[in-house]
């Protein structure tokens, strides 16, 4: 099966100030941000997309308050 997509849903789970968004911007982004922080209201979303072998993999990360 060439060329399979596979879409897979990430939840970032924890306790506040733990790192989690940092985390999610240093795999997304490749950076980190320096503070002062905001904190995540509810939930934050964003998407990755990436070739694994030769299937299309998109990630949804979810940011979690």
């Amino acid at each position: 099966m060439s060329g399979q997509r596979v879409d897979v849903k990430v939840v970032m789970l924890g306790k506040e100030y733990v790192g989690k968004t940092s985390l999610v911007e240093r795999y997304v982004h490749d950076r980190f941000l320096v503070g002062p922080y905001q904190n995540t209201i509810g939930a934050a979303f964003v998407a990755k997309v990436m070739s694994v072998g030769d299937r299309t993999v998109t990630l949804g990360i979810w940011d979690t308050a």
